[in-house]
C-alpha cells in the first residue's frame, strides 16, 4: 500500500527583472539616501506639539496605556476635560474610539524615550513611519519592476502631497501606511518562498494595521486570496450532489431559523439574537464539516458544478429574494426587514460549501496558516480589549459611525472621490490606473492582488457618510494607505516600457540585457519618465509647502506654550485652558488636571445637548451627550458659576496651585477671571508672544482649512499668552514672569538646530 504523495503548494512565480549584484546593491543604497534625506527634510518642520482633537485620543489614550495598560480613565468631575474623540461607557469610564495599535505604539515611545525624552519620541512616530514605508515602497516595487522604476516608486511617494502633510501630523495615517506597505512586501514574499516565518510577518503587520485603523480590516481580501491561492483544488464531482443538496438544506434551515427566532414579531423572541445566530452558525459548521470528512478520494468530472449552480439558485429562490423584496408585516405598526448581515449569511453560506469540497486539504500546511495566524494575533486582541473595557467590538459602535456606509453616500460621493484621487495623486492616477489594468497581462494573481489592496477599501471610504466640510484632505487622507498599488502600476508600466525600448534601441539585445539602457546608450526612455516623475513630483511638493509650513508653525508656538507652561506650572496642578488651542496637547504632555472655562458655562451645555438621532452616525457618542445633558439640565449660569468656584477651592484645599492658561487677546480670559468669587484673587505670571509666524503661502494654506480652522480657534496670525495663577484670599504673591528661553522661527537652519537639542537635551 503506498501513500499518496502530498500536493505541492502553489507559489506566486514573478518574473522580476534579473539586475547585476551591484546594480542592485548600488540602487538599494541610492533608496537608503533617498530615504534618510526625506527623514531629514521632514525634521526640518518637525514639532513635538499638535492641537488636534485626533491626536488627543491617541496620545493621551498612549500616556494612560504607558501607565495602566488601558487607554480609559475615569474623570474626577463631569466638567472635567475629555478629548472629543473619546467614548463613555455605562460605568463612567472614558476611551478613545479608535483602535489601542497607535496609543500602544505611543507608550513604546514613552517607555524607551523615558521622562526626559518619551513626550517629545511620540511626535517622531509619524515621520519616522512615513520613512521606513518608501523603503518598503521600493522593496515592493521591485519584486516587479527594475531597480531603476522601483527608485522612482520612492520618489512618488515621498514627494506625494498627502504623505508630505500628513508625514510629521502625529494621527493614526503615516503609522498605518508603513504597517500595510511592509505587511504586503512580506505577504507576496511569503507567497513566492512558502516560508512560515514571511507568512507570520505579513499577516501580523497587516493585522496590526488594523488595530490602528478599523478599515484595514479589508486587507484580510488580499491575505485570502493568497493563502486560498496557494493551495490545490480538486474539482467537483458527481457523487456529491446529495451532500450539496444536504449543505442545501442546512443553510435555508440556519438562516430562516436566526430570521424566525429574532426578528418576526411573535409576541416575543423565542431566543436571543446571538444564540439563534450562534445556533444558525453551528448547523453550518456541522453541514461544511460532514461533506469534507465524507467525500469520496476519488475525483470525477466537472459535472458537479452544475450541482453548485442549482443549489445556489435554490438558495437564492427559496431564502434571499423573498425575504429581501417582500415586506413582511405582522403587525401594522410594525415593517419587518431583514438586516444586511442576514443576506451576506444566506448569499455566501453554499459558496464556501462549494470552496471546501475543492480544496485538496493535503496541501494545507502549517506554513500556508501563517498569514491567518499572524493576522489574527493583533485583530484578537483588539476584539478582546474593545469587548471588556468598551462592551462593543470597535470604538466606533457606539457612536454608529460603524454603520455609516451607504450606497446612497456612494451615490452622492464617487464622482468628487475620482476627482480627490486625481488631485491627490496629479497626473499619476490614470497612468497607475492604466498599468494595474495592463499588469494583469503580465501576472494576473499579482495584479489581483494589487486590485484587492486598493478597490475594496476605495469603495468602502466612498460610501462613508463623513467627508469632511470641504472635502479636502479631511476626506483624501482616508485614502493614503491606497496609493502605493497605484504607484506601483505606474512604476510597472515605466519599466516596461523602458525594457521595451531598450530591446529596440539595441542593436544585438542578445549581446546585452534588456534594462542596459544606460550602457547601451538607450538614455531616451529613462529621460522621459525622469521628467514625467519630476514633474509630478515638483507640482506636488509646490502645491504641499504651504500646508508644511502652516502646519509647522502651529505645532512650534505650540511646543513652545507647552515648555514655557511646563517650566512655570508645577505637575499636579488644576490648569483651565482653551481646550481647542491648548489642553488637546498639554492633558498628553503635561501632568495636570485640566478644565476648559467654557464647559461651566449653559452656552456650552447647550452643544452638548443638542438633540439627534440616536441611531445615526455621529462623531460625538450620542450615550455621552445625553449624560452632559442630565448634567447641565439641572444647573443654571449661577449653579455653573458656583461649581466651577467649587472645583478651583477644593484643588486649593488639597494642596494643589491653580492656573489659568488663555490667549491674552482671547475672548474667555475675562469673563471667566470675572466670575470668580471675591475671595479669589488673580496674578499674572508670564506674558509671551509666539515666537514663528506664518509666510503668505502658509496663510492661504490656512485660510484653505475653512470651517476646520474654527477647530483650531484661532486665525493665521501670531497670537499672545498669558499665564495666570489664581488664589484665595488677598496678598497672595505675585511671582515674576520666569519661562525658559527658547526662540524657535521658521528659518530651517534654526529649526533644525531647535530639534536635534529638543531630541538630545
Amino acid at each position: 500500500m503506498t501513500s499518496e504523495a502530498k500536493p505541492d503548494r502553489r507559489s506566486l512565480i514573478l518574473s522580476t527583472p534579473i539586475e547585476s549584484r551591484a546594480k542592485t546593491i548600488a540602487y538599494c543604497l541610492l533608496a537608503a539616501v533617498l530615504v534618510v534625506a526625506y527623514f531629514y527634510v521632514l525634521l526640518c518642520y518637525w514639532a513635538p506639539a499638535n492641537p488636534g482633537t485626533d491626536q488627543n485620543g491617541y496620545q493621551f489614550g498612549g500616556k494612560l496605556f504607558a501607565q495602566t495598560f488601558t487607554t480609559g480613565f475615569k474623570p474626577e468631575s463631569p466638567f472635567s476635560f475629555v478629548g472629543w474623540m473619546w467614548v463613555r461607557t455605562s460605568d463612567g469610564w472614558y476611551y478613545p474610539k479608535y483602535g489601542l495599535g497607535l496609543p500602544v505604539l505611543d507608550a513604546i515611545a514613552l517607555w524607551i524615550g523615558g521622562a526626559a525624552h518619551g513626550i517629545n519620541w511620540v511626535y517622531l512616530i509619524s515621520p519616522l513611519s512615513s520613512a521606513i514605508a518608501l523603503f518598503g515602497m521600493y522593496r515592493l516595487t521591485r519584486l516587479v519592476a527594475g531597480s531603476f522604476a522601483s527608485l522612482l516608486a520612492v520618489i512618488l511617494l515621498a514627494c506625494n502631497g498627502l504623505l508630505l502633510v500628513l508625514a510629521n501630523n502625529s494621527n493614526s495615517h503615516a503609522p498605518a501606511l508603513v504597517f500595510v506597505v511592509w505587511g504586503m512586501y512580506f505577504l507576496v514574499r511569503w507567497w513566492q518562498q512558502g516560508n512560515w516565518w514571511r507568512g507570520l510577518v505579513a499577516g501580523f503587520l497587516l493585522g496590526y494595521a488594523v488595530t490602528i485603523r478599523y478599515t484595514e480590516g479589508l486587507l484580510a481580501l488580499p491575505i485570502a486570496f493568497a493563502m486560498l491561492t496557494s493551495w490545490r483544488y480538486a474539482r467537483p464531482w458527481r457523487a456529491q450532489q446529495r451532500r450539496l443538496s444536504l449543505a442545501t438544506f442546512l443553510s435555508i434551515l440556519a438562516v430562516l431559523c436566526v430570521y424566525l427566532c429574532t426578528f418576526l414579531p411573535v409576541g416575543h423572541s423565542l431566543i436571543s439574537q446571538k444564540a439563534a445566530a450562534l445556533i444558525a452558525i453551528c448547523i453550518g459548521a456541522v453541514g461544511i464539516a460532514s461533506v469534507i470528512l465524507s467525500r469520496p478520494r476519488v475525483v470525477g468530472g466537472i459535472s458537479g458544478w452544475y450541482t453548485v449552480i442549482a443549489a445556489t439558485l435554490l438558495i437564492l429562490a427559496v431564502v434571499a429574494l423573498p425575504i429581501r423584496f417582500m415586506q413582511i408585516q405582522f403587525d401594522p405598526q410594525a415593517i419587518i426587514r431583514p438586516p444586511g448581515w442576514f443576506m451576506i449569511l444566506s448569499l455566501a453560506y453554499l459558496p464556501l460549501v462549494a470552496l471546501a469540497l475543492s480544496i485538496e486539504w493535503r496541501s494545507v500546511s502549517r506554513a500556508s496558516m501563517m498569514p491567518f495566524l499572524g493576522w489574527i494575533i493583533p485583530v484578537g486582541a483588539l476584539v478582546a480589549f474593545n469587548y471588556f473595557a468598551m462592551h462593543s467590538f470597535t470604538g466606533y459602535d457606539s457612536t454608529n459611525e460603524s454603520t455609516g456606509f451607504t450606497w446612497q453616500s456612494f451615490a452622492e460621493n464617487w464622482d468628487f472621490m475620482l476627482q480627490q484621487l486625481d488631485n491627490g495623486m496629479f497626473l499619476l492616477f490614470p497612468i497607475g490606473l492604466l498599468g494595474l489594468g495592463l499588469l494583469y497581462r503580465w501576472n494576473w494573481r499579482f495584479a489581483l492582488l494589487m486590485t484587492l489592496w486598493f478597490v475594496p477599501s476605495a469603495l468602502l471610504y466612498t460610501s462613508y457618510y463623513w467627508t469632511g466640510a470641504f472635502r479636502s484632505i479631511a476626506f483624501l487622507r482616508f485614502f493614503l494607505t491606497l496609493f502605493p498599488p497605484v504607484i506601483l502600476g505606474a512604476c510597472w508600466l515605466f519599466d516596461q516600457f523602458l525594457s521595451d525600448f531598450a530591446k529596440t534601441q539595441s542593436p544585438d539585445p542578445s549581446l546585452a540585457s534588456s534594462r542596459d539602457f544606460f550602457r547601451r546608450g538607450a538614455i531616451a526612455a529613462p529621460i522621459a519618465c525622469g521628467l514625467l516623475v519630476a514633474l509630478i513630483s515638483g507640482v506636488s511638493v509646490n502645491a504641499n509647502l504651504g500646508g508644511l509650513e502652516r502646519d509647522f508653525v502651529l505645532n512650534i508656538n505650540l511646543a513652545d506654550a507647552g515648555e514655557r507652561i511646563m517650566h512655570l506650572v508645577p505637575a499636579g496642578s488644576t490648569v483651565f485652558g482653551d481646550q481647542r488651542t491648548l489642553l488637546n496637547y498639554l492633558q498628553f504632555a503635561g501632568d495636570y488636571h485640566c478644565f476648559a472655562p467654557e464647559s461651566f458655562s449653559q452656552r456650552f451645555g447647550g452643544r452638548m445637548m443638542r438633540e439627534g438621532d440616536p441611531n445615526q452616525p455621529t462623531p460625538l457618542q450620542y450615550a455621552r451627550r445625553e449624560y452632559m445633558k442630565s448634567v447641565y439640565e439641572k444647573m443654571n449660569e449661577t449653579a455653573l458659576q458656583n461649581e466651577q468656584a467649587r472645583v478651583i477651592r477644593e484643588a486649593i484645599q488639597s494642596g494643589r496651585r491653580v492656573f489659568l492658561i488663555m490667549p491674552s487677546t482671547g475672548i474667555t480670559a475675562g469673563p471667566f477671571t470675572a466670575r470668580l468669587p471675591r475671595d479669589f484673587t488673580t496674578t499674572t505670571l508670564a506674558r509671551w508672544k509666539e515666537p514663528a509666524e506664518m509666510s503668505p503661502k502658509a496663510k492661504r494654506a490656512f485660510d484653505a482649512l475653512g470651517p476646520f480652522a474654527m477647530l483650531l480657534g484661532r486665525g493665521s496670525g501670531v497670537i499672545s499668552w498669558q499665564v495666570t495663577e489664581i488664589k484665595q484670599g488677598a496678598g497672595g504673591v505675585t511671582n515674576a514672569p520666569t519661562t525658559r528661553p527658547f526662540v524657535p522661527t521658521t528659518n530651517r537652519a534654526n529649526t533644525r538646530k531647535s530639534f536635534f537639542g529638543r531630541l538630545g537635551a
